[in-house]
């Protein structure tokens, strides 16, 4: 007589189901994993452009007032709202009082932030010696918190505390980051 051998060679159900449970498990760690690092990257791509363009602002600003002498300084306009900026000039006689004269389209410089109208919203525009300064992503805009103000201290020395927002605004993401640099001009020579 023969004997009939169980062939035993296959997967029992719980074995294939633990398997699919596991392998499940995995992948949605995977996937999760995954997707917050590319997350984390497009975030951190973002700040570094940001980062990169308030570098840009801020050294060409900086630039200016370092070279800028309290003696070339004609007129400063601080209000909350609209005007945050200054107006200077090299030409000692030159007075910068009438914007639509000819002397001070000529003569005098303006360095800080105006608004201007995009698209329905406020957005601040920066000029630096009468330069527009073009922002180069399309995403990045000057945010209407940016301001230059001056302040006098105790010996008389005059600083400038310059305030950079720059806004990111795409259909996925808005934020708003700020910068702030404080720089002292030259001060004037007295005899």
């Amino acid at each position: 007589m023969k004997k009939n051998k169980l062939d035993e060679c296959g997967l029992t159900l719980i074995e294939v189901l633990a398997t699919i449970v596991l392998t499940v498990t995995i992948a949605i760690f995977s996937f999760s994993f995954l997707t917050n690092s590319i997350n984390t990257q497009k975030k951190i791509i973002i700040e570094n452009n940001i980062r990169d363009e308030a570098d840009l602002i801020m050294s060409n600003l900086v630039k200016n007032f370092y070279t800028l002498k309290e003696n070339e300084v004609r007129k400063t306009e601080f209000d909350d709202i609209n005007k945050k900026y200054l107006i200077y000039t090299s030409i000692l006689e030159s007075s910068c009082s009438k914007p639509t004269s000819v002397e001070y389209k000529n003569n005098c410089l303006i360095t800080g932030f105006t608004p201007t109208t995009v698209d329905g919203r406020t957005i601040m525009k920066l000029s630096i010696k009468n330069q527009e300064y073009l922002v180069s992503n399309p995403y990045i805009t000057i945010h209407k918190d940016s301001y230059i103000k001056s302040s006098t201290s105790t010996n008389k020395k005059v600083s400038y505390h310059i305030k950079l927002a720059l806004q990111y605004d795409n259909k996925k993401f808005s934020k708003v980051y700020y910068f702030e640099n404080q720089i002292q001009s030259i001060p004037d020579i007295k005899n």
